[in-house]
């Protein structure tokens, strides 16, 4: 059961970091829309420039999709799991897993072509 623990682990340690992220891209989306009432409402934080360079920076992108991986697969396979029979626990594992390996790959391509 000790996988059990590491992917209860992943998911409490990236739920912080995950949640910043996706406020910053929401909030910077939002402001490439309506700039005024979101440097309005994060009292000057976001600017125009200062959403645009984080809507478009590649960096954040590949933290985010990495973040939401690592908080995703773990936490889908502990709902999962406690909802199937033990013979099909090792599979559905290994399909979410794969899933989430083809998801980074294609992240990974998108961001480098």
């Amino acid at each position: 059961m000790l996988r059990f623990r590491v992917y209860r682990y992943l998911v409490e340690i990236t739920s912080i970091p995950l949640t910043i992220l996706l406020i910053a891209f929401v909030l910077s989306g939002y402001c490439l829309v309506k700039s005024e009432v979101v440097e309005v409402f994060t009292f000057g934080l976001f600017t125009y420039p200062v959403c645009v360079a984080i809507h478009t920076s590649e960096l954040l992108r590949v933290l985010l999709v990495a973040t939401g991986l690592l908080h995703g697969v773990p936490g889908f396979i502990l709902l999962l799991l406690r909802y199937v029979s033990l013979r099909l626990r090792k599979l559905i594992e290994v399909l979410i897993t794969v899933a989430g390996i083809v998801i980074a790959i294609e992240t990974l391509l998108l961001e480098l072509i």
